[in-house]
C-alpha cells in the first residue's frame, strides 16, 4: 500500500514491461492515488498510483504492482 510522498521505483524483474522502462525512471514521487481503481486476475483490487518521475519531469498513471517503495535498504 502506497501512500502520496512515498518514493518509488519501477520493479525491474518480471512484471515491467519494456515500453515503460526508461534508464531515468530511477526514483519517483507518489503524488496521487486513485484507491481500488483495477480489478485484478486474484479478484482483488489494485489501486492506480500516479508517479512523478523526478530525473524526467514526467508524470505517469501506473498500477500498484508494478511499483516498490525506496526505503534505506534499497
Amino acid at each position: 500500500m502506497f501512500e502520496i510522498g512515498d518514493l518509488v521505483k519501477l520493479k525491474r524483474k518480471g512484471v515491467c514491461l519494456s515500453f515503460r522502462d526508461h534508464p531515468d525512471k530511477i526514483c519517483g514521487l507518489v503524488v496521487e492515488i486513485e484507491r481500488d481503481a483495477f480489478y485484478t486476475y486474484e479478484g482483488d483490487y489494485d489501486d492506480r498510483i500516479t508517479v512523478k518521475w523526478l530525473l524526467l519531469d514526467l508524470k505517469e498513471e501506473l498500477p500498484e504492482f508494478l511499483l516498490e517503495k525506496i526505503t534505506k535498504d534499497t
